[in-house]
């Protein structure tokens, strides 16, 4: 608190007294070192106005720093004045809340009527704004949030302010950020009093820390307050209007140098916009504090509560879209994170593997030769019923239930052996085959580059129970067509007669894999062998799958963990942290 309260040139920050004509001032005399009823020994005055002063003194009872406010001796002789100065302190105590200025006793000392209330130590908001001019929309929302908390806890109560002002809101340091002080001129709701007409003999304009019996300082008073109507909570909020539209402008809706000019202003002439004085504040804003300004209380916000949430923007398309936009960034930058450390793990993979799957492929081709491999081709036209039964004959050499008894049923159990045991010793192999280049007339006749010699797993098989045998379900015996036209390094194998693998994995029917290849004999053209392996690398799947998941996590996590960051800063600027008195 300060002796003297600033005031802002040309402007008028007291309060109007509902008495037409001042008697001689009495001073209340309270010296620094005085004991005032046995408890309260005063240390300096802090402010003085029309119905007495403020000062600060220890409690000796309870070992701490109060400010007493007393009544002026002359202003004690009429008894309404002593009895608005009771009800003072008994509607202070009828509220309680950590963001209005608590009121701890009441008493007389040498006929000077007095209370004691909590002492803050911080700076009058009307001496921020002279110092800063103007407050940012951040803290114009971290002070107007809770005061408007405050004055709902006092709405509920039935208690309407009826005199807020810059110079009775105390921004102070932890625990609290802003304090109401003085309900001096409070009116409890639907009591309805018969005010003398305002236009009649103004007081010197003086800026009074005391407002005691009061009716209202004229920058900030309601229509209906000046009006002398009843006041409810849309009073209040049309104070609030007023004190934000100072802090995001630097002065208030209206200014003037008399009564007359306040009267017709606030009941008559509409409030100015704000982004007429300031065109860089957001509309949203500038529709809150229009809506506050409304001449008829019906107009404005019906409570605090929800001007609280106006100005904070809960809910508001702006915080929406600027979360969309978060969440989008943030999902693209997941996104880079994954493919990057996906395609490294590839590619990391992929060097490894590539060298030891082509000499996998050299190693077993060397067992084998162009004659063994004509032995076991089928003569009959594929797909005859010739054909159909010679592969039917293989099929019990395959399950084992049948020993090889021709050349064709003896070569392809030999090549069959070799490539399980070569299925057996390397369990990361998944498929391991041998293909014959068809004639280029088949491939432009049908569409299929090869034929299946031997395969590793030949026998079809109703994996799905479904009872259809589709794609790999339907084996690879002798004879069966195959078309690799998304296969380019089986015909570079077979055209450069050295060994080759795929350029990256490849998804088709028989899985995530990466494959090598390697001639069997010199034919390069229709004719020609290959012997393929391909490795399977259902991990590097499962490890994609895993990375794509975890991006995914984290990424509804931060979302979550925003919102919740944003919601608990609201509700951080609109329940300041507390600590109760001791």
């Amino acid at each position: 608190m300060s002796d003297t309260p600033p005031q802002d040139e040309g402007s008028i920050t007291e309060t109007v007294d509902l008495n037409r004509s001042r008697p001689p001032v009495v001073h209340v005399d309270w010296r620094p070192g005085e004991v005032i009823a046995g408890r309260y020994q005063i240390l300096r005055k802090l402010g003085s106005g029309g119905m007495g002063i403020v000062a600060q003194a220890d409690d000796l009872f309870l070992r701490k720093p109060v400010a007493i406010k007393a009544l002026r001796p002359d202003v004690a002789a009429d008894p309404i004045h002593v009895e608005r100065f009771r009800k003072e302190v008994a509607l202070a105590h009828t509220v309680t809340h950590p963001n209005i200025a608590r009121t701890y006793d009441l008493g007389e000392f040498n006929g000077i009527h007095y209370f004691s209330m909590e002492y803050l130590e911080g700076t009058p908001l009307n001496q921020r704004l002279m110092d800063q001019k103007r407050l940012t929309l951040r803290e114009v929302r971290e002070l107007v949030i809770p005061i408007c908390h405050a004055l709902e806890a006092a709405h509920r109560a039935k208690i309407i302010h009826r005199d807020l002002k810059p110079s009775n809101l105390m921004l102070v340091d932890d625990p609290r950020r802003v304090v109401i002080m003085d309900f001096g001129i409070s009116g409890v709701l639907g009591a309805h009093e018969h005010h003398e007409q305002l236009a009649r003999d103004m007081p010197a304009l003086t800026d009074w820390e005391v407002t005691s019996v009061g009716m209202g300082t004229p920058q900030y008073m309601s229509p209906e307050q000046w009006l002398g109507e009843p006041c409810g909570p849309q009073s209040d909020v049309y104070s609030m209007g007023c004190i934000l539209f100072q802090c995001l402008t630097g002065r208030p809706p209206f200014r003037g140098n008399d009564k007359t000019y306040y009267f017709n202003a606030h009941v008559t002439e509409p409030a100015p916009r704000l982004r007429s004085i300031d065109p860089s504040l957001p509309k949203r804003v500038d529709a809150v504090i229009a809506r506050c300004l409304e001449k008829e209380p019906a107009d404005r916000y019906p409570n605090c509560r929800e001007l609280s949430e106006a100005i904070a923007g809960r809910g508001s398309l702006i915080s929406w879209l600027r979360f969309g936009l978060w969440a989008v960034l943030l999902a693209l930058l997941l996104a880079g994170l994954a493919w990057g450390t996906i395609d490294m793990a590839e590619e990391a993979i992929k060097t490894e593997m590539k060298p030891a799957v082509v000499r996998l492929a050299q190693l077993v081709s060397q067992q084998f030769t162009p004659d063994l491999l004509e032995t076991i081709r089928i003569d009959s036209p594929h797909g005859s019923p010739a054909f159909q039964r010679a592969q039917e004959t293989l099929i019990p050499i395959f399950l084992g239930e049948a020993p090889p008894d021709t050349p064709l049923e003896r070569a392809t159990f030999l090549v069959y052996q070799v490539f399980q045991q070569v299925l057996q010793d390397n369990p990361g192999v998944k498929w391991i085959y041998i293909l014959r280049k068809l004639d280029d007339s088949l491939v432009e006749e049908q569409g299929v580059w090869w034929e299946f010699v031997v395969d590793g797993d030949p026998l079809p098989e109703d994996l799905d129970h479904n009872g259809i045998l589709e794609g790999e379900e339907q084996g690879a015996m002798p004879g069966h067509r195959y078309d690799s036209s998304d296969v380019p390094a089986m015909l570079r194998c077979l055209a450069s007669g050295q060994p080759d693998n795929d350029d990256d994995f490849l998804t088709d029917a028989y899985g995530y894999t990466l494959s090598g290849y390697a001639p069997i004999g010199e034919q390069t053209g229709p004719g020609g062998y290959i012997l393929g392996v391909d490795v399977d690398n259902s991990r590097l799947q499962t490890f994609r799958m895993v990375i794509i998941s975890l991006c995914t996590l984290v990424w509804l996590v931060l979302l979550i963990l925003t919102r919740i960051f944003e919601f608990r800063a609201i509700r951080k600027r609109s329940e300041p942290y507390y600590t109760p008195a001791e």
